[in-house]
């Protein structure tokens, strides 16, 4: 690589990690908590029943507008 390439690498790292660090316990609690939340609606989604069928009927819960909206997006 060239030194300008690295010579900008380094100052967007720099910059990069000065940001890092001005971040805030407010600033990180989402970024923290989403991961954990993903994680346990996840585990929670697998314990239900499911199979072929029920994937494709989605539970038999789906409404009217939604259906119609699906068959509007794929019909174009």
């Amino acid at each position: 690589m060239s030194f300008l390439r690295v010579t900008i690498a380094i100052y967007w790292l720099v910059k990069w990690r000065n940001t890092l660090n001005n971040l805030s316990v407010l600033d990180w609690l989402p970024l923290g908590l989403y991961p954990i939340l993903l994680l346990y609606l996840g585990l929670r989604a697998r314990r239900q029943k499911t199979d072929q069928e029920e994937f494709l009927l989605s539970g038999r819960s789906l409404t009217l507008p939604a259906f119609v909206a699906t068959l509007v997006t794929t019909w174009y």
